[in-house]
């Protein structure tokens, strides 16, 4: 829900240009680098993984915190932004927006693939709790398949990063070709805070209950 709403943005600032080349461009490599970011974190936790090893303490502490992630998610249903909250701070929002618009303006094209890139590297940073636990369970499972060598792991980081950036491409190549605006509405963000909540409790469960499921 984040990267969908930072996305969203990015590309609603940029049809003023009414461009559908820069549109592309610019969301394209917005998904490529927040990807490639969101990967550079995975290949982080998956290390901080491999170096504590298959530990039951550190698998019930995660799935302590996945169970808390995953009910905050699921509390957007019924109190949507109220009290804690895995979204991105409302007081971080005027100042990405504020980023988005320069990037708009630039006249070099350059620069403004340059700002493109530093602003993925600042929005990951920011949703950084939002995005948290999928990437933190997916990468202790991957550190216990120790069977899978280096080459192995990374190649199922390469397949999460592939899933993270297609529905975010799909956005992309929408507001390109029809110039119009979508919006995320609340109901949307709602629907897919409970599914990552729901999967979030499910796995969190698991890693509490069942850790045993997740050895190879």
């Amino acid at each position: 829900p984040c990267a969908f709403y930072v996305l969203v943005a990015l590309l609603g600032v940029l049809l003023h240009v009414r461009s559908r080349a820069r549109v592309a461009l610019f969301g394209a490599t917005f998904v490529l680098m927040s990807g490639l970011v969101y990967f550079l974190f995975m290949a982080a936790w998956l290390h901080a993984f491999a170096l504590v090893g298959a530990a039951r303490a550190i698998t019930r502490a995660l799935g302590v915190a996945l169970v808390a992630m995953g009910l905050v998610n699921l509390k957007e249903l019924v109190w949507f932004k109220r009290g804690v909250s895995l979204m991105i701070p409302e007081k971080a929002k005027p100042g990405l927006l504020r980023r988005m618009r320069v990037i708009a303006r630039a006249a070099s094209l350059p620069a403004a693939v340059a700002g493109i890139a530093a602003l993925a590297f600042v929005v990951n940073l920011v949703e950084l709790g939002c995005t948290l636990g999928l990437p933190a369970m997916y990468t202790r499972v991957l550190a216990q398949r120790a069977g899978l060598g280096a080459a192995g792991r990374y190649a199922y980081l390469a397949l999460y990063y592939v899933a993270y950036v297609i529905p975010l491409g799909v956005i992309v190549a929408a507001y390109a070709v029809t110039l119009q605006r979508f919006a995320l509405t609340e109901a949307r963000a709602k629907a897919l805070k409970a599914v990552s909540g729901a999967v979030l409790v499910a796995f969190g469960l698991v890693f509490l209950l069942a850790p045993q499921w997740l050895q190879p």
